[in-house]
């Protein structure tokens, strides 16, 4: 009997296969100004680091809207040996009726697709009402690994005789000699597979006709129903998306991927606190879910910077030392989060990356360096991580932390050239007493904030 595993996609269906869940690739705000190293200094959103295609699903940076996200790269499909699990004889497999049928069977016991579609063909030719040459044309071309013209002969056939959604009518008809061939859960996960495929190429109306499908065969599963909310997404359709997460959740209320999607949803209304709830109800059902505790970080992080704002804004000096003690218990929390997500999935790089501005935060220089030193062995290619771990290394009266920062800069500067990146090559120079090149990055700042007015 042949095997069929759901395809990953940009929604990186990771430990859960699926939903990476903020848009990966998106910072949460703009990249930290100089004097973001300097105690409560201006505030920054936490950095989606990453690439992903799908907006929600790799999560906040990916509902993409902060969905895809775990972007994830790894690519499950169905398996290449195409083995069928069919008992006796070839002779047995022959049946009663149409001769293409029994004709077709045979060619798939000898493993000749070829002649085995051109049966199939010519089944269909001479029985048009018949839904079962569309159905076992689907199956050859699963076996070779074509999704979306498998997808589309399964579904022909369903539009012939929409019985065989039915999984056991399915399953009966899929049979050689009584032995299972092709099972209705490999026909689902193939129609998903195509989905995938469309919104992997960008297509989200193209996906969406195989994710209905797909939620007509299985309406209790919930991969469906996030897929169609990433499709969605895509279309930025939002309120069809809502929808589709509201029906997902009252059928499946105990999926925390779905509590996790509608928590996303709720953190972009500004609903923290619905958003909270519904995260601690994902982690109840599963306390190994490394992308809820990523985004309850996320959570605890949008709580500190609001309340950092309110600092900055302040000119009452007693206000001003009032509030610190809060902006530091948010990143605090914020930092045992994400810390809690690290270390369930060592590969959530927009983990690491806004643990390591926690620490900056809550003035941890050793820990933040520490944590955005394994962040830009994760992504080396990727500015903000080289540019943070130069900015945790600032405040080290240490000559050697200095010498490290200095590369960590060069790093970011080989990356993108930004008036920042100099300012704080500036002041790193400057720690080094280093005074000519310390101007001179200055100078080249200066050059380049004129250049972007």
């Amino acid at each position: 009997m042949a095997s069929v595993k759901i395809k990953a996609n940009l929604l990186s269906l990771g430990s859960h296969e699926g939903l990476a869940l903020p848009k990966l690739g998106q910072a949460r705000g703009p990249a930290p100004t100089p004097d973001f190293w300097v105690g409560l200094g201006p505030c920054t959103h936490g950095i989606q680091a990453g690439t992903g295609i799908c907006p929600y699903l790799n999560g906040h940076g990916g509902l993409g809207h902060n969905f895809a996200r775990r972007n994830s790269e790894d690519k499950t499909m169905l398996r290449k040996s195409f083995v069928f699990a069919v008992m006796g004889t070839i002779a047995a497999g022959c049946v009663a009726g149409n001769p293409h049928a029994s004709a077709l069977k045979i060619y798939i016991q000898q493993r000749d697709n070829a002649k085995a579609m051109a049966e199939a063909q010519a089944w269909a030719d001479s029985d048009p009402t018949s839904a079962k040459p569309f159905l076992w044309m689907g199956v050859i071309k699963a076996g070779e690994e074509d999704y979306n013209a498998a997808a589309d002969f399964f579904m022909k056939g369903f539009a012939i005789d929409s019985s065989y959604r039915n999984p056991d009518a399915l399953n009966r008809e899929l049979t050689i000699a009584g032995s299972p061939v092709f099972e209705a859960s490999g026909v689902y996960q193939v129609i998903l597979n195509a989905g995938i495929n469309f919104l992997n190429e960008g297509d989200a109306k193209g996906a969406l006709k195989y994710l209905n499908e797909a939620k007509k065969l299985h309406p209790t599963e919930a991969k469906a129903y996030l897929l169609l909310v990433s499709a969605y997404e895509q279309m930025n359709d939002t309120a069809s998306a809502k929808k589709t997460l509201e029906e997902a959740n009252n059928l499946d209320p105990n999926n925390p991927q779905v509590k996790l999607h509608l928590a996303l949803f709720a953190e972009q209304d500004g609903k923290l606190d619905e958003a909270e709830k519904l995260i601690s109800e994902a982690i109840k059902l599963d306390s190994t879910y490394s992308e809820a505790y990523k985004e309850l970080g996320f959570i605890n992080f949008e709580r500190g910077k609001k309340v950092e704002e309110k600092y900055n804004e302040s000119k009452d000096p007693k206000e001003k030392e009032a509030l610190k003690p809060e902006i530091l218990k948010h990143y605090t929390v914020a930092a045992e989060n994400f810390a809690k997500a690290t270390k369930l999935d060592e590969t959530l790089g927009e983990a690491w990356l806004n643990l390591g501005i926690c620490y900056i935060k809550t003035e941890k220089s050793a820990e933040a360096a520490a944590t955005l030193e394994k962040y830009t062995s994760m992504r080396p290619q990727e500015y903000n991580g080289w540019f943070l771990l130069a900015g945790a290394l600032l405040p080290s009266k240490e000559k050697a932390d200095q010498e490290k920062a200095l590369v960590a800069i060069d790093k970011a500067i080989a990356i993108e050239e930004t008036p920042d990146a100099y300012n704080l090559k500036g002041a790193i120079l400057k720690n080094l007493n280093r005074k000519k090149e310390s101007m001179e990055a200055f100078k080249k700042a200066l050059e380049l904030e004129g250049k972007q007015k």
